[in-house]
C-alpha cells in the first residue's frame, strides 16, 4: 500500500499561465512567477512520504527541469516511497475530465489512497500533504485542503470515485461546495483540513509577498529571489515586459515616449502635458505632438539628447527600439519601461501598468476602462476561427522582400480578433520573409496591404 500524489502543472508559457495575474504584472512576469512557484513546490514537497506523479499540460521536459524533488532526508534505502517522479501528459478535455482520467490511471496502477494538488498554493508543503493522506488512512473517504478562492488546494480519495469531478463549476467560488456535494452524494465521509491561500490575482501575490517577507530566510529559497528580482517583494515597483522592475513613485512630470502608439496612448490617458520628447514618427495627436522636440527615430535614437531632457520616465518597446540605445538609457540612470505586447490582453496589461506609473486618478480610471474593453476583446479573439468561418488571410508589412507576421505577434493577435485566420505559420522568426510563390501557395482568400510600416499603393495591389 502506498501514497500517490498527482501534481497538475502547466508549461510556464507567457500568456497561457496565471492569466489573471498577468493583467497587472504582464504575461512574461506572470509566467516567471509561475515557473518559480513550480520549482518551489517541487522542493517543498520533497519530504512527502509517498510517490509523486506529475501530469503536465505542455512540455514535460521543462517541468522535469524545474523539479528539485529528491529522496526524503529521513528515508531509508529500502523505503517504499519517494521513487523517482513520473511525468504524464495531461489528457484533453475540461478539468473534470482530466482529473477523472488521472485518478483512474493512478488507482489502476497502485494500491492505497491518491491525492491531487495544483501549483497555485506556494504555502502547501510536505507536512500538510502527509496530514492529508493520514486523514484518509484513518478512515475518511476523502480529505480536502480548501483554497482561498473557493476551490481546493488538495483532494485525497481513499478509493476511486469518478463522480467527484462531475458537474463542478471549476475556477469559481463554488468549486469546493460543488465537490463537497458530489462527495456527499457518494456517501463519502469527508475531513476538511485547514485551508491555504492560492495565487491567482494581484492581491493574492501581494499577500504572498507579505508572508515571504515575514518567513525565515531558509524558506521560499526559489520563490523569494524570483519575486525580489521582479521588484515585487521589497521594492515599490512593477515589472515591465522584460521582467525588469520599474519603480513606482509620484506622478511623472517629464515623460519621453520612444514609440508612436505609446505617445498617442499617453495623450489619451490625460498625460500629454507631461510629455517632453517623442520620436520622428510620433504623429498623433498632430497639433500637440508637433510642438514637442524629437529625439530621433524609434530605431535611431539620440541617447544624449534624451538624457539632456531629464525625463523622469521613458517608455520604450523591445521591437520598435534598438536594444543598445535602450540599455544606454538605463545605464544613464533613467527610469525606463520596456513594452513587448504580443496579444490584445498584453495591451490591456500595459495600460494598467502605465496607469500605475502615471499615478494620476484620471489616467487610472481611463486606463482601467480601456483595459476592460480590451480584455473582453481578448476573450473573444479566435471565436471565428473556432467556428471555422474565419477569412483566410495573409497580411504584408513590407516589400522587396515581402514580409509578413506570425500569429505570435500583436499584429497577428489583432488580425485574429478581427475575424481572420493568419495563414503565415508560427516559426522561429516573428516577421518572416515570403516569396511570391510562397504567398500564392498559402492560397489566401484576401491579401491585406496596409499603409504602415510600408505604404502599399494601388499599383502594389495590381502587382
Amino acid at each position: 500500500m502506498s501514497r500517490n500524489l498527482i501534481i497538475f502543472a502547466k508549461e510556464p508559457v507567457a500568456g497561457k499561465v496565471k492569466t489573471r495575474l498577468a493583467r497587472h504584472i504582464g504575461a512574461p512576469a506572470a509566467a516567471y512567477v509561475y515557473e518559480a512557484m513550480v520549482a518551489e513546490l517541487a522542493q517543498t514537497i520533497s519530504g512527502f512520504e509517498g510517490d509523486t506523479h506529475w501530469w503536465v499540460d505542455g512540455d514535460m521536459d521543462k517541468i522535469a527541469a524545474l523539479n528539485c524533488h529528491g529522496p526524503c532526508p529521513d528515508s531509508s534505502p529500502d523505503s517504499s516511497y519517494n521513487a523517482a517522479p513520473t511525468y504524464t501528459p495531461q489528457p484533453k478535455g475540461d478539468l473534470g475530465e482530466r482529473l477523472r482520467t488521472a485518478f483512474a490511471d493512478t488507482f489502476a496502477k497502485f494500491t492505497g489512497p491518491v491525492a491531487v494538488i495544483g501549483t497555485d498554493c506556494p504555502t502547501l508543503d510536505a507536512q500538510r500533504l502527509n496530514e492529508l493522506f493520514a486523514a484518509v488512512e484513518a478512515g475518511a473517504g476523502a480529505a480536502l485542503i480548501p483554497a482561498s478562492d473557493g476551490g481546493y488546494a488538495a483532494l485525497a480519495l481513499a478509493s476511486r470515485y469518478d463522480r467527484a469531478f462531475d458537474e463542478i463549476r471549476w475556477s469559481t467560488e463554488y468549486t469546493l461546495a460543488d465537490t463537497m456535494e458530489r462527495l456527499a452524494e457518494g456517501g463519502l465521509t469527508v475531513e476538511v483540513l485547514e485551508g491555504v491561500s492560492d495565487v491567482d490575482e494581484y492581491d493574492d501575490l501581494q499577500t504572498l509577498c507579505r508572508h515571504i517577507r515575514r518567513a525565515p530566510a531558509g524558506e521560499f529559497t526559489l520563490l523569494r529571489p524570483a519575486l525580489d528580482g521582479l521588484g515585487l517583494l521589497h521594492k515599490d515597483a512593477i515589472p515591465d515586459d522584460l521582467c525588469r522592475p520599474v519603480l513606482l513613485g509620484p506622478a511623472p512630470v517629464r515623460i519621453i515616449s520612444l514609440v508612436p502608439s505609446v505617445t498617442e496612448c499617453l495623450f489619451d490617458l490625460g498625460m500629454g502635458s507631461a510629455v517632453v520628447g517623442r520620436t520622428d514618427y510620433c504623429i498623433s495627436p498632430p497639433e500637440e505632438v508637433a510642438k514637442l522636440p524629437s529625439v530621433g527615430g524609434p530605431k535611431s535614437l539620440e541617447v544624449a539628447r534624451i538624457v539632456a531632457l531629464r525625463p523622469d520616465l521613458v517608455w520604450a518597446d523591445a521591437e520598435e527600439n534598438g536594444r543598445e540605445e535602450v540599455e544606454a538609457l538605463i545605464a544613464a540612470g533613467l527610469r525606463v519601461f520596456v513594452a513587448l505586447p504580443r496579444t490584445v490582453r498584453d495591451v490591456a496589461s500595459f495600460l494598467r501598468r502605465t496607469a500605475l506609473l502615471c499615478a494620476t486618478d484620471t489616467a487610472r480610471e481611463r486606463a482601467a476602462f480601456e483595459a476592460r474593453r480590451l480584455e473582453t476583446l481578448g476573450k473573444a479573439s479566435g471565436s471565428a476561427s473556432a467556428k471555422g468561418n474565419a477569412v483566410r488571410a495573409v497580411a504584408l508589412i513590407w516589400r522587396n522582400p515581402y514580409m509578413s507576421f506570425t500569429p505570435h505577434t500583436l499584429s497577428g493577435a489583432l488580425l485574429e480578433a478581427a475575424g481572420f485566420t493568419n495563414l503565415v505559420a508560427a516559426g522561429s522568426r516573428p516577421y518572416p520573409e515570403l516569396s511570391e510563390g510562397e504567398i500564392a501557395a498559402l492560397a489566401p482568400e484576401v491579401l491585406l496591404l496596409p499603409s504602415e510600416p510600408y505604404l502599399f499603393t494601388g499599383e502594389d495591389a495590381k502587382e
